[in-house]
């Protein structure tokens, strides 16, 4: 499934349309990272675009990642000289996915490392802090994302008009 990209910009073309258009590329980027930490289908093929179990699955998986992202970064005035060296190749694994995903088209397989690591550092929080108001911020976090994630599966489309070129759905003919 792909889904439009409501900040595109005419004309596209490669990286120049990045820095023509800031505002609209950091949107775009964002948007990417967004959509490949939303997993609203477990599955590798989608046969059933509305199935019942979407909007709870997105909802967990925000607050997995909401609740991972807040322990992760609870955790890093607390990493020991000996730990550094692990910590720091775990934060760099990290931030260059999200940064390679950030600047491709993503699917959610592509997220799976940054998924992880914020799945273990959040059973890491449940397992030893386990403060309700953290909790139930996640938790939030986790009902806003399905929402969001619902409100992305109603835009999607299941082919581009061009499989070499993503598209500006602006409802301009061209």
């Amino acid at each position: 499934m792909f889904f439009p990209n409501p900040w595109c910009t005419l004309p596209l073309a490669t990286w120049e349309w990045y820095f023509d258009h800031p505002f609209s590329g950091l949107a775009t980027l964002t948007g990417h990272v967004v959509a490949a930490l939303t997993f609203e289908y477990p599955f590798t093929y989608i046969y059933d675009r509305s199935p019942f179990y979407s909007m709870p699955v997105a909802g967990a998986m925000w607050a997995v990642n909401s609740l991972g992202l807040f322990n992760g970064i609870r955790l890093i005035p607390s990493i020991k000289a000996g730990d550094a060296s692990m910590a720091v190749m775990l934060g760099v694994l990290f931030v260059t996915t999200i940064g390679l995903i950030s600047l491709i088209v993503p699917e959610s397989r592509f997220s799976a490392i940054p998924a992880a690591l914020l799945s273990v550092l959040a059973v890491h929080y449940v397992l030893t802090c386990s403060k309700p108001a953290i909790l139930v911020a996640c938790l939030m976090v986790g009902l806003l994302g399905s929402l969001l994630a619902e409100r992305l599966i109603s835009s999607a489309v299941t082919r581009p008009e061009s499989r070499l070129q993503y598209q500006c759905n602006l409802g301009i003919e061209s």
